[in-house]
């Protein structure tokens, strides 16, 4: 059974953009997310901005883990090529 080398260069294409495409979308979302719900803290405990503050960076943190982790991937793809 031959494989098609232009389907399975199409689909590494396709991985690597779909992979960007949710960064893309995942690191505004992380930051986002902690803005909610340190808004949503600080209203209940009356402690504004602090949770808020402390919310966002850790979206923040979680979206730049999540993003080298993604461009680690992406360069070890290219590697193997």
């Amino acid at each position: 059974m031959n494989r098609d080398p232009d389907k399975d260069e199409f689909k590494d294409w396709f991985k690597t953009y779909a992979r960007i495409g949710y960064i893309s979308l995942f690191f505004p979302g992380c930051i986002l997310v902690g803005y909610i719900c340190g808004n949503w803290l600080d209203g209940k405990l009356k402690s504004k901005p602090v949770c808020t503050i402390i919310l966002i960076i850790l979206g923040f943190v979680a979206a730049l883990r999540t993003l080298l982790k993604e461009i680690d991937w992406i360069d070890d793809n290219d590697k193997k090529k």
